[in-house]
């Protein structure tokens, strides 16, 4: 994935090693491998592997590529022989930036980064800063996709993300006090037709009493 940050030489950890062909990484559970990054050698097990991958994209039933390539992996129509990356040294992104900032050794272990486990090009860009695995070369023109230098003004960047952030909380806690406001008006009509049609209305509970005529 284009959200990874090698921190180190990932050759020797992504070797399948003895009679393995491939080696998968988890995503933050022992039952979700990540295809963001696969080391696969160039067998035939691994070729008929991707052939079925694809054929169950194709088929339609997966939200993305990753939920398709689990169901291959735990299917038994492969015969590829892999094994699993170290995960404290190639960890989701759900793990690698809740690492506690004291747990300097567990960090320096890490030769693989990836921003996932969030959404928005600024969003991974501040998660990278702050971690201080973003040292680019150059930047990305996202109108001419040109490699131009590097001049992006991460102060800039942080305004902009705690905008969006602001804006992200405005939106939702309006969304609450709409909703909040619609209940009442419906508990409100709910009390007026009780009490138009000579029932009670008990305050507390907030429910209808049914008077016995």
């Amino acid at each position: 994935d284009a959200d990874m940050v090698w921190r180190g030489n990932l050759w020797n950890e992504v070797d399948p090693g003895g009679n393995k062909e491939a080696v998968f990484i988890e995503d933050g559970s022992f039952w979700a491998l990540c295809s963001c990054m696969i080391f696969m050698k160039p067998t035939e097990n691994n070729i008929h592997f991707l052939e079925l991958w694809r054929d169950e994209i194709l088929t339609g039933r997966y939200n993305n590529d990753q939920y398709a390539f689990n169901a291959v992996v735990r299917g038994d129509a492969h015969s590829v022989k892999w094994r699993r990356g170290d995960k404290l040294k190639f960890p989701a992104g759900s793990l690698y930036f809740k690492m506690s900032e004291k747990d300097v050794k567990a960090r320096e272990n890490v030769l693989l980064v990836h921003a996932n486990w969030m959404q928005g090009d600024v969003r991974k860009r501040m998660a990278l800063i702050d971690s201080d695995n973003w040292h680019p070369s150059g930047k990305i023109d996202e109108i001419s996709l040109r490699l131009v230098p590097c001049g992006e003004d991460f102060d800039q960047l942080k305004q902009r993300q705690r905008a969006q952030e602001i804006a992200e909380y405005e939106e939702n806690a309006k969304r609450r006090r709409d909703i909040i406001e619609r209940e009442e008006q419906e508990l409100e009509q709910r009390k007026q037709t009780a009490l138009e049609s000579g029932n009670g209305w008990d305050q507390k509970s907030n429910l209808e009493i049914n008077v016995l005529r």
